[in-house]
């Protein structure tokens, strides 16, 4: 029996799955400062604080998703250079879930009361790896989606088996450079996590509140490697 039909039957499938790609490489449009009306009853406003949370859901199990490197423009990047790479999004898991979906961070705003305001926010995070599991997180330059439940369609459920891409961006930099480990040339492993953030603002006795609800306990993530080879920094001209 001839393979070709099922290799394109299961083609179509990986397409049918895809329900969305977005680019996150372009500057995001200015964002907001919340510099909100002040509540008639407050002459100014006054230090608040900021409190986090760990959101689960609600069966306490935790949502099964893969985050993939599937090309990378330049596998062969230098030192400190700036790489563009396509990723995918996939859910893993029995159950959906819930992602911020827009590239304008004005939607934070629309539809939001004077004195109380709630988002989503979620973005990639890279990294790398040597064969002595010497890990290093990498400076992105990737912009982030946003989500309102007041904005329709700036919230992207995905269904078990689908997925979605985005073109993004990030520099082979350490973020946090610590010696005597550093990156060098050679092979290495490229990696990427999926970052989602609930987020609160609110006015409480006439101080300023910030809430930040990290969804590191919601998913359980698989990050499949990526090899590419990293060479030389470009010598000044």
């Amino acid at each position: 029996m001839h393979a070709w039909p099922k290799l394109l039957t299961l083609v179509g499938l990986a397409l049918l799955q895809q329900i969305g790609s977005v680019d996150l490489t372009r500057p995001a449009p200015p964002s907001i400062s919340h510099n909100r009306p002040i509540p008639a009853a407050c002459k100014n406003l006054k230090p608040g604080g900021i409190a986090d949370g760990w959101p689960e859901p609600e069966d306490h199990k935790r949502r099964h998703i893969e985050v993939a490197v599937l090309s990378v423009k330049d596998e062969k990047p230098a030192l400190d250079s700036e790489v563009e790479a396509t990723v995918q999004l996939r859910n893993t898991d029995a159950h959906s879930i819930q992602i911020p979906w827009s590239t304008d961070p004005s939607v934070i705003e629309e539809g939001q009361i004077e004195d109380y305001m709630e988002w989503e926010g979620g973005t990639f995070d890279f990294f790398l790896r040597d064969q002595a599991r010497h890990g290093f997180m990498l400076k992105s330059s990737t912009e982030w989606l946003h989500g309102s439940k007041f904005v329709a369609g700036s919230l992207l459920t995905i269904q078990p088996g689908q997925s979605i891409a985005a073109l993004v961006k990030f520099k082979v930099e350490d973020l946090y450079p610590m010696e005597p480990l550093r990156l060098k040339e050679g092979t290495w492993q490229l990696s990427v996590e999926w970052r989602q953030v609930g987020r609160t603002w609110h006015i409480k006795d006439c101080a300023a509140w910030n809430g930040y609800f990290h969804y590191d306990q919601f998913y359980q993530q698989q990050s499949p490697p990526f090899s590419i080879q990293i060479t030389r920094k470009a010598p000044l001209k």
